[in-house]
């Protein structure tokens, strides 16, 4: 088959003759040519096959191995489109050059930087007509714009249990590719490069444990250029690791938790403790040391539980005495906690507190709470000492038996478990979380700032022989009458009966000012009037009182003999044997007075027409529980309970007083004693508020250095510190910093230089007495004036305490006193 497209000749020559041998003549040519059947083909582009860098208005052409038909439509011939996306069509005027074989494509729109383009031709035609049905492709790319992408951290966010992780990076960049040589890769700000292992598409690196993490934030950077010279944003990842100790669940001592001042009676004890970290436990470096106080303490051979705990038996009795104690656990992080030194005692003298019932009561305190165990009474038969949650509870009763029993009544506390302690002269025994405090709602009250009296009724031994103790700032105190007798009330205990209290100060001598009543009371119906609360005097008198009929009436009586009432509405009769809280609120100021019972206002009265002065008989009686001597006089008691008496100086508000309802008193504190403190001394702080429960305090002198407190114990109302204040703390005023869950709170104090404040002999010196001498009743005190005064105690109970300069005395007074008459 002859070649298409092909031009022949066919010759014929002389040596051609015919039958008679006769020859051509001449030489004879013929020329023809053969059709073109071949389609054209493309023999180049530009931009070449896999060009880089290509200019956004880049002219594309097309060269082929023959002419084209001119008159062909060019539209799909040659096609540019970004690769992937046939549908994308880049707009081209087409063109064709006058000798046929070159087809010159112009974008009408430019190019898109940092992108990959195909041109595809098919479906040309020859002058001949032949049309090429293959189809020819060939890519390039545009200008490289794009940054390179940082795609991963493995450890951005994360929380790693290990100090030698694996750090894996991966990047990508479209186009041009990485530059693996431009990586930039640090680890908190320190150049990593060099132990790296770097690709195409990502890097690794170990951290070696010569060089651990430490447990803390860490910070990876990584940053990146294309081979274009485009370079990544920085990307920061951050991560951390593990700074969480391992959390001891329990560390006991025979089975009880180990606390401060514990009293076992077993020679070969087991400590056992239990522990748990997300990074395992580093037994290596988990100790448990045993030794005597204040001395070295030494590594015990402790016995392992995988990662859960240990345990300890000494191989050998232990002599009687007392011993420290510390648990040391370390996880796989170096994360360290720490329990003790803890002291605990063996002996086979001191209490042994084994049994308490029942194991909750009220959060206010007035549960009456057994306690037994063995030698729980002191030496002399004599009752001990207990504490709840820090606070001292009142012991009731006692006796030695097998076992041996303490009766006692818990005091206000905080909600959750309380520690139980009893302490002897023969030593101390404690059950760590013995006694679970209820949470209760409402609250009783505070000492505020315009609090005069305040009677809890919280003394179960406040009866005939007893004294109600006052917690106001005045220190009334109140005397139960021969019938009372202290129960479970509404907030630990209260009283049925009388209490009454000579105002010998008129502290409650209230004149043509305002104030407030409040109380909590149970009754039963009654058949006589009683003052709740209030001040009977012959003439005049003011008080809450309850009326026959279950209705409360507010009353004042002046001078002259005029009363001023106000009565709850008929027929709502708080006699029903529920508590209820009742409040008269005086309102001179407003010329008002109102009964508010259980928070809601019930009834108010204007003032009469020139009403004056209540009086000022500072021998009237405060009274509570007692019969209204407006009505009779025949002495009868009230058969209810009462339980938080208050008189407070001003007038309160109906919001205020139901806020102290609901227990809904935001975080406050009121007063706060000691205002005076002495560097270099360990002094005990009380704080009087509300919302008091798991507060913390911090002393912050001027200089701004900070030494915390040590709490006591916390209740609702009441919060008691211990607060050591450094010997190298700043003279001068301080600030007390009250933290709470519900708030904070700030009380100004000033701290003293125990020598330079402690008064000295000068030379008008007569007397002087430091009053530091130790010891009880009949003790001489020295005097350290120039005329050598000599004091003495002449009780049998004077008693030594702590004071703001070392120590002071309850009484001391010298025979010589002739010399100090300054008459």
């Amino acid at each position: 088959i002859l070649a298409d497209n092909s031009t022949f000749t066919v010759v014929v020559t002389t040596q051609v003759s015919d039958v008679v041998d006769r020859k051509l003549p001449a030489e004879f040519r013929s020329t023809f040519t053969t059709p073109d059947e071949t389609p054209a083909v493309v023999t180049a582009v530009d931009p070449v096959a896999g060009a880089t860098e290509v200019a956004v208005d880049k002219v594309i052409q097309v060269t082929f191995n023959e002419p084209l038909d001119p008159q062909q439509a060019f539209v799909g011939v040659v096609r540019v489109f970004p690769d992937g996306h046939p549908e994308a069509l880049v707009p081209l005027v087409i063109s064709l050059s006058e000798s046929g074989t070159t087809v010159t494509a112009q974008p009408s729109v430019p190019l898109a930087e940092s992108t990959r383009y195909k041109i595809e031709v098919t479906s040309q035609k020859d002058v001949a007509g032949n049309m090429q049905p293959a189809r020819y492709t060939s890519t390039f790319s545009t200008v490289d714009r794009t940054k390179p992408v940082i795609d991963s951290v493995s450890v951005e966010g994360q929380l790693l249990f290990t100090k030698t992780p694996l750090i894996v990076v991966g990047f990508h960049d479209d186009f041009s590719g990485i530059d693996t040589a431009s990586i930039v890769l640090r680890l908190d700000g320190q150049d990593i490069r060099a132990g790296a292992n770097v690709w195409s598409n990502g890097a690794q690196y170990q951290v070696p444990a010569s060089a651990p993490l430490v447990g803390a934030s860490h910070v990876v950077e990584v940053q990146v250029s294309d081979r274009s010279g485009n370079q990544s944003d920085l990307k920061s990842a951050s991560f951390t690791v593990d700074v969480v100790p391992p959390q001891i669940t329990s560390f006991t001592i025979e089975g009880f938790p180990v606390v401060e001042g514990m009293t076992i009676a077993v020679v070969r004890p087991v400590l056992a403790a239990v522990y748990s970290d997300e990074a395992g436990i580093d037994q290596q470096n988990t100790r448990l040391r045993l030794g005597p106080p204040g001395g070295p303490l030494a590594e015990m051979p402790v016995t392992f539980s995988y990662n859960t705990g240990l345990t300890y038996q000494p191989p050998a009795d232990l002599a009687e005495g007392s011993y420290s104690v510390q648990l040391e656990v370390s996880d796989n992080v170096g994360n360290i906690v720490t329990v003790g030194p803890v002291t605990f005692v063996l002996s086979f003298s001191a209490p042994q507190l084994t049994v308490i019932a029942p194991l909750a009561g009220k959060q206010h305190g007035g549960t009456v709470l057994v306690l037994s165990g063995t030698r729980l009474l002191r030496s002399d038969g004599e009752w001990p000492e207990v504490l709840i949650g820090g606070s001292p509870a009142w012991v009731i009763d006692a006796f030695a038996a097998s076992p041996d029993q303490v009766t006692v009544v818990t005091p206000a506390g905080a909600p959750g478990p309380a520690p139980v302690q009893i302490t002897t002269d023969r030593g101390t025994s404690t059950l760590p979380g013995a006694f679970l405090y209820d949470t209760d709602a409402k609250t009783p009250f505070a000492v505020e700032p315009d609090t005069v009296l305040l009677w809890r009724f919280n003394e179960p031994n406040a009866d005939w022989w007893g004294v109600t103790v006052d917690s106001g700032p005045f220190d009334i105190p109140g005397y139960p009458s021969r019938y009372s007798q202290p129960v479970e009330a509404r907030f630990g205990y209260g009283e049925i009966g009388a209490i009454w209290s000579e105002d010998y100060n008129g502290m409650l001598d209230f004149g043509t000012s305002s104030f407030t009543i409040d109380c909590w009371f149970k009754t039963p119906p009654v058949d006589k009037v009683y003052l709740l609360a209030g001040k009977q005097v012959d003439v005049s008198g003011y008080g809450i009182s309850l009326l026959p009929s279950g209705e409360l009436q507010g009353w004042i009586k002046n001078e002259a003999g005029t009363q001023w009432i106000v009565e709850t509405p008929s027929g709502m009769s708080v006699a029903d044997d529920q508590w209820h809280s009742a409040t008269l609120v005086v309102d001179r100021e407003n010329g008002r007075m109102a009964v508010i019972v259980d928070a809601l206002e019930r009834a108010a009265s204007p003032e009469p027409p020139g009403f004056g002065d209540i009086g000022d008989e500072s021998d009237g009686y405060v009274s509570v529980g007692e019969e209204d001597y407006r009505f009779t006089s025949d002495a009868a008691e009230f058969p209810g309970v009462t339980d938080e008496v208050r008189f407070s100086s001003t007038a309160h508000t109906g919001d205020r007083i139901l806020r102290a309802f609901e227990g809904s008193v935001p975080f406050s504190v009121f007063a706060a004693r000691p205002e005076i403190l002495t560097r270099g001394s360990t002094t005990d702080f009380t704080l009087e508020g509300y919302n008091l429960c798991q507060v913390e305090m911090t002393l912050i002198d001027s200089s701004g250095a900070e030494f915390p407190g040590q709490r006591v114990s916390s209740s609702a109302t009441e919060a008691r510190f211990k607060i050591p204040v450094g010997g190298s703390a700043a003279v001068g005023p301080g600030r007390l910093q009250f933290q709470s869950p519900l708030g904070t709170a700030t009380v100004s104090v000033r701290i003293l230089d125990p020598e330079r404040s402690l008064l000295r002999h000068e030379p008008d010196t007569l007397l002087l007495w430091h009053l530091n001498e130790a010891g009880e009743g009949k003790v001489k005190v020295a005097d350290s004036g120039p005329l050598a005064l000599a004091g003495e105690s002449r009780y049998s109970s004077s008693r030594s305490l702590p004071a703001l300069f070392e120590r002071a005395r309850e009484d001391v007074s010298t025979p010589r006193s002739k010399f100090i008459d300054f008459s």
